[in-house]
């Protein structure tokens, strides 16, 4: 297993590219997955920084939704629910981060992807629920 890397703040540049490599594993685009796992010396490795990503998303929501668009809030599932199973997503996508597995950045991604159209009002179509995470989470810079 690969330690983890201590856990700081994500910049923007980093939701960017996060986000980008969601889409990329989502509509499998090979060329831009293989470019940004091409990590430069002292980058935060992608799978590590997806759980960073995804992190803010499952304990908080990072803005993204209302809370009539939350399907937390469906019956039987109150908030002591809601932090259980956040948790249990967060742990296992940081233990399968710290793994060697070749596919662990991909799954991660496409865990991530289900996670957001599973708690959101749209449950069909990723791409315009990345847009506005970046909107919200890393607004600027195209």
């Amino acid at each position: 297993m690969t330690p983890e890397p201590q856990r700081a703040a994500i910049t923007p540049a980093q939701i960017r590219t996060a986000l980008a490599y969601i889409k990329a594993v989502w509509t499998d685009d090979h060329d831009e997955i293989l470019y940004l796992e091409d990590r430069r010396p002292g980058e935060v490795p992608i799978k590590h920084l997806l759980v960073a990503f995804a992190e803010p998303l499952v304990r908080g929501g990072a803005g993204l939704m209302t809370a009539d668009e939350s399907r937390r809030d469906a019956p039987g599932a109150g908030p002591d629910y809601a932090v259980a199973m956040s948790n249990v997503l967060i742990g296992t996508l940081r233990r399968w981060a710290a793994t060697e597995d070749l596919e662990a950045a991909p799954g991660i991604a496409r865990s991530i992807g289900h996670y957001l159209l599973a708690t959101t009002a749209n449950d069909s179509d990723l791409l315009p629920l990345l847009k506005q995470l970046r909107q919200v989470m890393a607004p600027g810079e195209s």
